[in-house]
């Protein structure tokens, strides 16, 4: 449907929810206002969405993730990679 109406996706995150026969779907697009409220309309009117809700952009956070793996021996370069993680908030995992 998306594609169809020339809408581009930038992102999308699906995940279950307590009650496991329905899962929690957001998608990201970027749209002007006439065009997100027929996309709203649109999505109402299939029979599998339970309900379609816009989030307001200035309430929204917006994060990216990396996965990264890093084998070093060298000591120097496990320090530089650490403080670049911790200067952008990130995690790292053992």
């Amino acid at each position: 449907m998306f594609r169809r109406r020339g809408y581009n996706i930038e992102s999308i995150s699906v995940g279950p929810l307590m009650d496991r026969s329905l899962a929690r779907m957001t998608v990201t697009i970027e749209a002007d206002g006439r065009a997100l409220r027929n996309l709203i309309e649109q999505l109402r009117g299939m029979v599998e969405v339970v309900r379609v809700k816009p989030l307001d952009p200035r309430r929204t956070v917006v994060r990216e993730m990396a996965l990264v793996k890093l084998n070093t021996a060298d000591p120097m370069a496990r320090e530089e990679a650490l403080r670049l993680v911790n200067s952008h908030h990130g995690l790292i995992l053992d």
